[in-house]
């Protein structure tokens, strides 16, 4: 019988869900005429180590998530075995975390979508100052930086949420 830390780590890391991209495939999501540019290479480098600090996290989640008795929640004394779960239990449990975490990434896109339209309508507003354009009322001081204020505490907010997703 697999411990659902195993069922994890085996689903989530021996299976085709392996993001695996080769250097040719990488390169290839590139526009012909960017394929021969050296940075492509030191992106595909920063790409796998990203991915790998990813995956070393995950892995870390899974230990911790799995030494948590909330797994055991709804199962009877009878039906665990030195926390082993049936293949069914660790099912139901999978779908229960997907589900959860499915509506966590919801609620984690609609900030950042809310995010992005407070950092787009500031951008807007502080365009015509990008180009030297200033509007005929003037922007005023206090107009300027008021926007400003408001984008780096979207860009703020943005960071944060982030952080605590």
């Amino acid at each position: 019988m697999a411990t659902e830390e195993s069922v994890l780590n085996s689903f989530l890391f021996n299976s085709e869900l392996a993001d695996n991209l080769t250097l040719k495939q990488f390169t290839n999501l590139f526009p012909a005429t960017y394929r021969n540019n050296p940075l492509v290479k030191t992106l595909y480098r920063e790409f796998q180590l990203e991915r790998n600090r990813i995956r070393e996290t995950i892995r870390e989640n899974i230990v911790e998530e799995c030494k948590k008795p909330e797994h055991l929640e709804n199962l009877d004394s009878a039906q665990v075995d030195d926390n082993r779960l049936t293949l069914d239990q660790a099912i139901d449990a999978l779908t229960v975390a997907e589900k959860k975490m499915s509506r966590k990434i919801i609620v984690f896109n609609e900030h950042c979508k809310r995010s992005f339209e407070k950092i787009k309508s500031a951008n807007d507003e502080l365009s015509d100052l990008e180009y030297g354009r200033i509007p005929k009322g003037g922007f005023g001081k206090e107009g300027a930086m008021m926007e400003l204020q408001s984008l780096i505490k979207s860009c703020q907010d943005m960071m944060i949420s982030s952080e605590n997703q």
